[in-house]
């Protein structure tokens, strides 16, 4: 399945590499975009890695509540696997582990909700997304660059109500 660890340094270039490939049918930046990501201390970079080598990344942002709210917001900025190591569970792997980082700020309050923003065209992303719990909060998000349509996506509480439960 391969290790996942936090993106140092020497990671830049692939990074660079694989939003290029992964992304610039979204936009003309993802290979700027995602190094300058990358070296903000704001945002979290895993890499996983598989027989030493970079195979895939996930990076989470995060945002503060408009309305003067105290928990962030985890946006969930991007997510890749180099064509050749998909299917394999990567994705999963680094989705996994990102939301293992964030489930303790979530259970302190700190951080609120954790969202991302998917094209319409990305069906294979959207159904790992559905697979992890985020569901649809917005159709109609904006459009990316290339033209696509966004949507924005949030992951369910950490204790969903049990079936036949009621009240707020």
């Amino acid at each position: 399945m391969g290790i996942i660890r936090k993106a140092q340094a020497e990671d830049l270039s692939f990074l660079g590499e694989l939003a290029e490939e992964a992304f610039s049918v979204y936009g003309s930046d993802y290979g700027v975009m995602i190094p300058t990501y990358a070296q903000d201390m704001r945002v979290i970079t895993l890499l996983c890695e598989e027989a030493g080598r970079p195979v895939g990344f996930i990076q989470v942002g995060f945002l503060e509540v408009p309305g003067g709210q105290q928990d962030l917001i985890a946006d969930i900025l991007a997510v890749a696997v180099a064509p050749a190591h998909q299917c394999k569970g990567h994705g999963t792997a680094l989705f996994e582990r990102a939301l293992e980082i964030l489930r303790p700020m979530r259970e302190r309050g700190t951080v609120g909700d954790v969202q991302l923003t998917v094209a319409d065209t990305n069906g294979r992303a959207t159904r790992l997304f559905w697979r992890l719990g985020f569901r649809v909060s917005d159709e109609e998000h904006g459009k990316y660059e290339g033209g696509q349509r966004a949507i924005r996506m949030r992951l369910g509480p950490l204790n969903p109500r049990p079936r036949g439960a009621r009240g707020p």
